[in-house]
């Protein structure tokens, strides 16, 4: 099993933990995620759990999620997977030179002695069949990716931004896709077309106006680079756009020492953190067209809540721009409970979620490790994502919305966010999203203070999914539920 170190906000904490995990050990599995109210010891023995909240839930999309970045990894490729169905990754990115003055000397001088202009694209990872066949374009966009715009989303209208004429040539210098696999981790190499290289290369380039990276970058524009959807199988590849490999050389000839001519390189960034300014994004689009029995219903997507559908059995999770899964607090379980336990005091609320693997196959490897629960709310007619309380005052405890693999679920400490929406000043319902954001563990980032207008890279970065729940046919239980440990 994997073990996860653990931070106590305060060392008064451990005291308490002693105390409830002993005295409850045998009725529920109760850890350090508690609640902001400590058992009194005079009230032990009062002490209930209630399983018998209901939870409903539905499975909804992201329209768009912001997918402009200047570091990390960005995924290309077409996977067609049998239960989320296919998923076509395309990237855009800005280019410079690593020399701006080397640039600005050769620019106007080496256009007749030009060998070549080729894209080379580290691979490094990624899921569905490394060794799938498949094919991109590069073409010239008709701006450049502006780094004084804060988000470009991956439902961006591409094909209105981009020249019509691909630049990238195959080994037969043809105008037409580009293949390649992830085998080995390679390189894509795609060289670029003469009316490219001409345009970047000729007599009559200004270089005095020239004067910056950010001109350059305006000049000449940014790469978007296209993969081709495929009808079967497929995979996500990652272009590693850290790595040194992921270039683009100019090659071109110089008089060498014993009057022959050599072959010299020079280098242009891609996607590079070495310029600040430097962006890149990536287009998603996501088709649920799954094959399997218990393939996303895409009918099933984003119920009308106010017609009251029915909770669904399954739900699904989804990275990479896909699916989130909300959850709502049943309105008779939140009247029920109001009646019931109005004075009651609450030490625990646990969501429990449980994955669903069809054919009792656990699939670990693309499975998200942990989920975050994220509510909306609207501040002056704009819609702000925030994390649940819970999810920042133990921000620490690396055990709150991971997966444990001997219990196989994944446990939510929702407390301080289940007693505010029984108050009535936290809305009844939030998202779970795949994965926990860096930002929430981040030392910067404040212990109360933490959110994100736009969901953060972490939703979007990994292309992990899940499905949650039980096989609908047998099981009777929901697939999300609440345990409450309370006294009255």
């Amino acid at each position: 099993m994997i073990k996860f170190s653990i931070k106590h906000r305060g060392f008064f904490f451990l005291g308490a933990l002693a105390s409830l995990a002993v005295t409850f050990n045998a009725c529920t599995d109760v850890d350090n995620t508690l609640g902001d109210d400590f058992i009194d010891p005079s009230q032990r023995n009062g002490v209930l759990i209630d399983s018998t909240f209901a939870i409903d839930a539905y499975t909804v999309s992201t329209d768009s999620v912001a997918t402009s970045t200047t570091s990390g990894k960005s995924y290309i490729g077409s996977y067609n997977d049998p239960v989320f169905g296919q998923i076509n990754s395309s990237v855009a990115t800005q280019f410079y030179p690593s020399s701006l003055s080397d640039y600005k000397k050769y620019a106007k001088n080496v256009s007749d002695r030009i060998d070549s202009l080729v894209l080379n694209l580290k691979l490094k990872g990624g899921v569905g069949d490394s060794l799938a066949i498949q094919h991109l374009k590069v073409f010239q966009m008709k701006n450049k990716i502006h780094s004084d715009t804060l988000y470009y989303y991956s439902n961006y209208r591409i094909k209105d931004s981009i020249e019509t004429e691909e630049i990238s040539v195959n080994k037969n210098f043809d105008k037409s896709s580009i293949s390649y696999s992830r085998k080995g981790d390679g390189v894509v190499h795609i060289k670029l077309s003469k009316d490219f290289v001409n345009k970047l290369f000729n007599s009559n380039i200004d270089t005095a106006k020239i004067s910056s990276y950010e001109i350059f970058m305006s000049t000449f524009k940014s790469l978007y680079i296209e993969n081709a959807a495929l009808s079967s199988g497929g995979g996500l590849n990652a272009i590693d756009f850290s790595d040194t490999t992921t270039r683009m050389h100019l090659y071109f000839k110089v008089a060498g020492v014993v009057n022959k001519d050599s072959i010299v390189r020079m280098p242009f960034f891609v996607g590079s953190t070495s310029y600040s300014s430097v962006r890149r994004f990536s287009i998603i689009q996501h088709v649920y067209n799954g094959n399997s029995l218990y393939a996303v219903k895409p009918g099933e997507i984003n119920p009308d809540l106010s017609k009251n559908p029915t909770p669904s059995k399954l739900v699904y999770l989804q990275g990479f721009g896909g699916l989130r899964t909300l959850v709502k607090f049943n309105d008779a379980s939140v009247k029920s409970w109001l009646e019931l336990h109005k004075d009651a005091k609450i030490y625990r609320a646990e969501l429990i979620v449980e994955p669903y693997f069809p054919g009792n196959l656990l699939n670990y490897k693309n499975m998200p490790m942990s989920m975050t629960a994220y509510y909306s709310k609207t501040v002056s007619g704009k819609k702000y994502m925030y994390f649940i309380d819970d999810m920042v005052t133990f921000k620490g405890v690396s055990t709150n919305a991971f997966y444990n693999r001997s219990r196989r679920l994944y446990s939510l400490n929702i407390t301080t966010h289940f007693k505010d929406a029984m108050r009535g000043v936290k809305p009844k319902e939030f998202y779970l999203y795949a994965g926990v954001p860096s930002g929430l563990y981040s030392s910067s980032s404040s212990s109360y203070g933490t959110n994100y207008v736009e969901l953060p890279y972490d939703f979007w970065n990994v292309p992990n999914q899940v499905i949650l729940g039980a096989d609908p046919n047998k099981a009777p239980k929901n697939p999300i539920r609440l345990v409450i440990t309370y006294s009255k």
